[in-house]
């Protein structure tokens, strides 16, 4: 494929894409985004608009390479660009979330059917669009990345100890690595450790979400991987009909077998 799928910024969309920019330059934190673009559909353009919000575009168009890359100079998120109807990008996928424990957002075209469902079963979240608009890339950057808002406290149940200022959790001194909608999660939960938080209040973490119990559930299943990696694996408990309850017990040093991230 030799055109761009980067679609520059539009006059009637100027006015949303400026925002984002705003929110982003605002509530967003530097860093770099691992592209996997096997079809080089994407110019570089959209990088240049990263650039200049501190966020630098590494890109590979060998899906493979890519994971050697992405753990030498560590990135933040995933993009995979599906510019075409190919299977295989399953093994990448799950690589990316179990051995680098990586956010991997998926870029396709919905002209041509549906995302690819290997890549989607492995992991990938299907939420970015061909062509893309720098509004959109921002707005689900936005939703997956570990950003440091300023001030904030330490939380702590059991071994687990929740950094809200640097947003960041560790268990027993093992960093989580969480993205932005499990540390979210993650912060709702900590605030009450044994005590069940109820489902309505939970999906109110996603008050835009057309499928807000959809996101919750999802969301609790990733959380629930991280602390498994980490010898966790019951740290968080379905209260059926009520809703979730962080388990003190099960993140102390006799509830847990540590494993190194």
């Amino acid at each position: 494929m030799t055109a761009t799928t980067t679609r520059r910024l539009s006059t009637p969309q100027s006015r949303r894409a400026e925002d984002a920019v705003r929110a982003w330059r605002r509530e967003g934190a530097a860093g770099t985004v691992g592209v996997i673009d096997p079809g080089q559909a994407l110019d570089d353009g959209l990088a240049r608009d990263l650039a200049g919000m501190g966020l630098v575009v590494l890109r590979c168009t060998d899906p493979f390479a890519a994971l050697v890359r992405f753990a030498i100079r560590p990135v933040q998120v995933a993009v995979l660009l599906a510019d075409d109807d190919r299977p295989g990008a399953g093994p990448v996928v799950r690589a990316l979330r179990s051995e680098l424990a990586l956010p991997v957002l998926l870029a396709w075209d919905p002209a041509r059917g549906l995302p690819p469902a290997d890549a989607v079963l492995a992991g990938a979240q299907p939420l970015l669009r061909l062509p893309l608009e720098i509004d959109d890339v921002l707005a689900r950057l936005g939703e997956v990345w570990p950003a440091r808002p300023p001030g904030g406290s330490v939380l702590s149940a059991g071994d687990l100890v929740v950094d809200t200022g640097a947003y960041e959790a560790t268990l027993g001194g093992v960093p989580l690595g969480l993205a932005r909608r499990e540390m979210n999660l993650l912060l709702a939960l900590v605030q009450t450790p044994g005590r069940v938080v109820p489902r309505e209040q939970l999906c109110r973490l996603w008050p835009s979400a057309s499928d807000r119990d959809g996101n919750l559930v999802a969301a609790v299943a990733r959380l629930r991987r991280h602390f498994a990696r980490v010898g966790a694996p019951a740290a968080i408990t379905t209260v059926r009909g009520l809703g979730y309850r962080l388990e003190e017990i099960a993140l102390s040093g006799s509830g847990t077998t540590r494993r190194s991230a």
